[in-house]
């Protein structure tokens, strides 16, 4: 489940929301994805996933998280109470994956998460680019009706004139 274009999750919501357990990344304030996506078949994780995503599935191996990886995932969430084996959560703490736990099936946790309310301000989203020099000061808008947001860059080197950025 892809959230509208540009929107960004924090993980806590998402963690409180499944009242999931957390197995790797247990400071997750200040972390967001752009959406989930909820699938047991890994070939569509990797065909159609979206980097910067949850993956949320009840496959419980190692390619799931694998394939979490190579899709440029931030985590994996487990459905079903699946607990994940120690290999799982070795290659998530070497690859810096969240690992998560819910009871929910699959169903359940995407309309818990598709209920969660209030992105997170794009303006703190993109603070990785404004700490090295792209950005350095922002005004974040966000329209409710369209759900786009856009970032007003008032200092970007090498342009005399603000500009607004689609983010």
């Amino acid at each position: 489940m892809q959230r509208g274009r540009n929107h960004f999750i924090d993980i806590e919501k998402i963690r409180d929301a499944l009242k999931a357990s957390v197995f790797v990344g247990d400071r997750l304030n200040g972390k967001y994805v752009t959406g989930v996506y909820a699938s047991d078949l890994m070939s569509d994780v990797l065909a159609y996933g979206k980097a910067g995503s949850l993956l949320l599935t009840g496959l419980n191996t190692v390619q799931a998280a694998v394939s979490a990886y190579v899709a440029e995932f931030k985590g994996i969430i487990f459905l079903r109470s699946k607990v994940p084996d120690s290999d799982i959560l070795d290659f998530a703490k070497d690859k810096h994956l969240v690992v998560l736990s819910t009871d929910d099936d699959m169903y359940e946790a995407c309309v818990k998460i598709a209920g969660i309310e209030g992105e997170v301000p794009v303006a703190e989203a993109i603070s990785e680019p404004a700490k090295k020099g792209r950005i350095h000061h922002y005004t974040y808008l966000h329209n409710r009706r369209t759900g786009f947001c856009e970032c007003r860059d008032d200092f970007h080197p090498g342009q005399d004139d603000p500009e607004i950025h689609r983010v």
